[in-house]
């Protein structure tokens, strides 16, 4: 393992960079749905599904940046295999412990829906 991703000691101990591991699951999700040749038949081609992906996409890239502001702000690191200077309690972090991972998720789906892809 490089020593970009060794762990510190007092840290969350990941090892593996979390934006890596969603965008690994959505692109192996939607190269399945290619090579299936499946278009989901529940999910028709439409402005609504469409504008509900744009939303929720959106809606991931705003609490990503929610968490990521205040976790800057208040002198932590972003990386979650390094020491961390304090627990966040203010802001986004006062609805939801985790935005950045939240964030992730829903600009995941909202990808999902906006390409129609069933497997993600």
């Amino acid at each position: 393992m490089t020593k970009f991703f060794r762990p510190e000691e007092d840290s969350a101990q990941v090892r593996f960079p979390p934006p890596l591991v969603y965008v690994g699951f959505l692109l192996t999700g939607m190269l399945i749905d290619r090579l299936s040749g499946r278009v989901p038949d529940f999910i028709p081609v439409s402005p609504l599904i469409m504008a509900a992906g744009g939303i929720v996409l959106l809606s991931g890239i705003f609490v990503m940046l929610a968490g990521t502001s205040r976790f800057r702000k208040l002198g932590n690191n972003l990386e979650p295999w390094k020491h961390s200077n304090q627990i966040v309690s203010s802001g986004i972090y006062g609805y939801t412990r985790n935005p950045m991972y939240l964030g992730m998720a829903l600009f995941y789906l909202g990808l999902a829906l906006w390409f129609r892809s069933s497997w993600p």
